[in-house]
């Protein structure tokens, strides 16, 4: 955000914002696409559009998809092209991947999150305290790692599933090559044993 709007960036507003609009009910608009979101309220940080009129937009269903968004901004900035042109080449980057059906436009913004990610993975010491793991870890489920394992033993084939872009999920090979994806990196786990459960079952 500071990269395209300098000191014209207003952090406290853009924080307002993206608190407000990533909640389910705005789901339609941004899809639930974090690259969407952020694109969604670096618009409103130029004061191209307001958070009123978006709220005001979407309580009316006159606001329901993305694509709808940008045609808004699109007819926003020829009608105040001073206000657009800070946005405009991300305003064009973010409609070209629309358009190809690339739902990551923002390929440093998730290359960054998938380093976060994984620094937030297994940092914590073995002696740390559930809350403390809770608190500052992103940790694995006790009671699914336990019932995956359990399915293992039998034969099932386990899949990994996840709704995160490759950007996200995967190092990039000339970037961060010797990091782990994070579907194999490791973390801690935090649960209760459901053993004595599942060996009743077997």
């Amino acid at each position: 955000m500071d990269a395209v709007l300098g000191a014209e960036f207003n952090a406290t507003e853009f924080e307002r914002d993206y608190a407000e609009l990533n909640r389910s009910k705005y789901h339609l608009l941004t899809a639930d696409n974090q690259d969407y979101l952020a694109y969604i309220c670096l618009v409103l940080n130029t004061n191209l559009i307001s958070l009123d009129e978006v709220m005001r937009e979407v309580e009316t269903s006159s606001l329901d998809n993305f694509e709808q968004f940008i045609r808004w901004v699109n007819s926003r900035m020829m009608i105040n092209p001073a206000a657009g042109e800070l946005l405009r080449e991300v305003h064009e980057a973010v409609n070209a991947s629309v358009r190809v059906g690339d739902p990551t436009p923002f390929k440093r913004f998730r290359r960054q999150e998938f380093v976060c990610t994984l620094e937030h993975m297994g940092n914590l010491p073995d002696t740390a305290t559930v809350p403390e793991l809770l608190q500052g870890e992103i940790t694995l489920t006790e009671e699914v790692y336990q019932l995956a394992q359990w399915l293992r033993a039998r034969g099932a084939i386990m899949l990994c599933l996840s709704d995160k872009p490759d950007e996200a999920s995967m190092p990039h090979p000339r970037i961060s090559p010797e990091l782990q994806p994070l579907h194999i990196a490791e973390t801690h786990r935090v649960g209760v044993s459901i053993q004595n459960e599942l060996d009743e079952i077997s």
